[in-house]
């Protein structure tokens, strides 16, 4: 009786779990085809697919049409992802790893389809391959909007980075984006050294408060700030005079202020001298000419419609390097020798003074590259314009030379500079992703790995710190290795030559000691108190450095049984980098470990 009554109660039991299986079988159906979402299982050896009723959904399939194989899955992929699938597949399965993959299909009602695929693959008593279990999600809508994104922000960025206005972001009082163009305006040396600056700091004291009521004004996205000028603040302290417009934007969600500003320096200051030059004529053309001979820019002035000479100044003079000839009736036409950017040369109806003569046109800012007096080549920047009588007639036509030769020079330097910082930091970035997926591979704990990230990125920062105290001209080796043993004193004994590590000698060179004095402080010879290491180079010899550590005075040395990344980095790192090498010894006595590597660029190895 009593076991009729427990037989009773199990069957309640199994009844109650079956239940409420069916029940979260439903609850999870209800969930993946709310999310465009169902489930499959693959059996590999028999090459058997199952699907759901919400897979068959989301790949609309006509009813009688069914999926029993790889191939029947792959027959609705579309075509020009399918290999790339198979390869996938193939890979997880060599690999013993879980699908992990995003691919286009296409339905059965025609619709092609962005689907995320993962799935879990199961191995046998054997750990071969058995099945793969998992789900298909419908991730079109998200892919189009990453696109469209990512479509958006490039042109957007393209814009920016093009436009020749200065323009720059803030939020919460801090520039958070800037173009080159902004940097140049406001003397920085890029864009990225704006980035951080507090906003009001760039506008001269006396227009902040106009600044910060306009920023007021402007409350949410979309709005904007009519044009207006006032006086942006420079970092080395001079003003410049622009035109400004600001609107709100978002950024990263939040609330911000885009502002594009106009340099008019360079408008006003000519609009200025037109009109000064102008009434100069009409009343006293002897103090125009006292005045034009003071001028840092240089000027010429000509008759219209002839051209006959009317005055030329000092500083024009010195500009084309000229001489004496320049003030005679032809204005030593001789040594006006302009080039095109494509090299053609200017004729004498191209230069922008003989076009303000010949059709009223004013021209601003025209960069020509020219040929002095005395054979050297500058380049210019001219602003020229017509002068009229009160009946608006030309009488006259006046430009204005700036000799830009040593800002040009400048630009070019800087954009070298540009070019080597960003080779340095992909460079960096590049030993660091290594460092970063070297430490964290394994089994390791998360602790460990983080500690060994730590001490391998303190230990090339502390080779960048040297390479940047020589200004990157190199490092002296005794002061590498000297630092990175500086912790045990009198226990490191260090003799060599003087020698002049190059920078990527340096940061090769100083990972791999990094990684030999934090394997002698764990398990060698500077584990113990009364543990030595020696570390010692002679003078090159065609190029080739050798360099020995030998540890002393530590436990029994057994040699190790795996192949960390420490050790990996010590063999490898300077055949790969440098076409050196080194050499482990795991001796009873102590670690012995001999490097080679070379001091100049050479063809190293080649890498694969």
């Amino acid at each position: 009786m009593k076991a009729d009554e427990a037989s009773s109660a199990e069957l309640r039991r199994l009844r109650t779990e079956v239940a409420a299986l069916r029940a979260r079988e439903e609850q999870l159906g209800a969930a993946l085809a709310a999310w465009d979402a169902g489930t499959f299982r693959w059996e590999i050896a028999a090459d058997r697919v199952t699907w759901d009723d919400n897979l068959r959904g989301v790949f609309a399939l006509p009813e009688g049409r069914e999926v029993r194989t790889i191939a029947d899955f792959l027959a609705l992929v579309h075509p020009e992802d399918r290999d790339a699938v198979v390869d996938g597949v193939q890979a997880a399965l060599q690999a013993r790893r879980d699908l992990d993959m995003e691919f286009r299909i296409v339905r059965g009602d025609g619709a092609v389809r962005w689907l995320a695929d993962r799935g879990r693959l199961l191995l046998d008593g054997q750990g071969q391959p058995a099945a793969v279990i998992g789900a298909c999600i419908d991730v079109t809508a998200r892919r189009l909007a990453e696109e469209r994104r990512r479509e958006s922000e490039e042109r957007y960025r393209s814009l920016v980075e093009t436009s020749p206005d200065a323009i720059f972001v803030h939020q919460d009082g801090r520039v958070v984006f800037a173009n080159p163009q902004a940097a140049a305006m406001l003397g920085a040396a890029d864009a990225a050294s704006l980035v951080g600056s507090p906003v009001f700091d760039l506008v001269a004291p006396e227009f902040r408060e106009l600044a910060r009521e306009r920023v007021a004004r402007v409350p949410r996205p979309g709005m904007r700030n009519e044009p207006t000028e006032f006086l942006v603040r420079r970092l080395d302290g001079r003003t410049v005079q622009v035109e400004t417009t600001s609107a709100a934007v978002l950024v990263d969600g939040r609330l911000a202020v885009q502002v594009a500003l106009r340099d008019i320096t360079g408008r006003k200051a000519a609009e200025a001298e037109q009109a000064r030059l102008v009434a100069a004529l009409d009343a006293e053309r002897a103090r125009l000419h006292a005045i034009l001979e003071h001028m840092p820019a240089g000027v010429l002035i000509r008759e219209a419609p002839g051209g006959a000479l009317v005055l030329s100044n000092e500083q024009l003079r010195r500009i084309w390097r000229a001489g004496p000839a320049l003030s005679g009736d032809d204005a030593g036409s001789e040594y006006l020798h302009g080039f095109h950017p494509d090299g053609r040369p200017y004729e004498p109806s191209q230069w922008p003074l003989m076009r303000a003569i010949a059709t009223g046109e004013t021209v601003l800012g025209e960069e020509i590259e020219i040929l002095r007096g005395d054979g050297t080549r500058g380049v210019i920047s001219v602003n020229a314009a017509p002068v009229t009588d009160g009946q608006g007639r030309r009488i006259a036509g006046v430009v204005v030379v700036d000799d830009i030769t040593a800002r040009r020079e400048v630009e070019q330097r800087q954009r070298l500079l540009l070019a080597e910082l960003s080779h340095r930091v992909k460079n960096t970035l590049a030993v660091v992703r290594s460092i970063a997926r070297q430490s964290l591979a394994g089994d390791r704990s998360l602790d460990d790995a983080r500690q060994a990230f730590d001490s391998r990125l303190l230990a090339l920062a502390q080779s960048h710190d040297l390479l940047t105290a020589s200004g990157w001209r190199g490092v002296d080796l005794e002061d590498l290795v000297r630092g990175e043993l500086l912790a045990y004193g009198g226990r490191a004994r260090i003799r060599g030559a003087r020698v002049l590590l190059i920078p990527q000698a340096t940061r090769t060179l100083g990972l791999v000691l990094h990684e030999l004095a934090t394997n002698a402080a764990k398990y060698g010879a500077l584990s113990v108190p009364g543990g030595s290491v020696t570390v010692e180079w002679n003078a090159p010899v065609g190029g080739l450095l050798e360099l020995r550590w030998e540890e002393r005075g530590g436990p029994p040395v057994e040699t190790p049984h795996r192949c960390g990344f420490g050790r990996t980095l010590i063999e490898r790192a300077l055949a790969y980098e440098l076409g050196g090498g080194a050499t482990l010894s795991f001796a009873p006595a102590g670690v012995t470990c001999e490097l080679r590597m070379w001091l100049a660029d050479r063809e190293t190895p080649a890498k694969g």
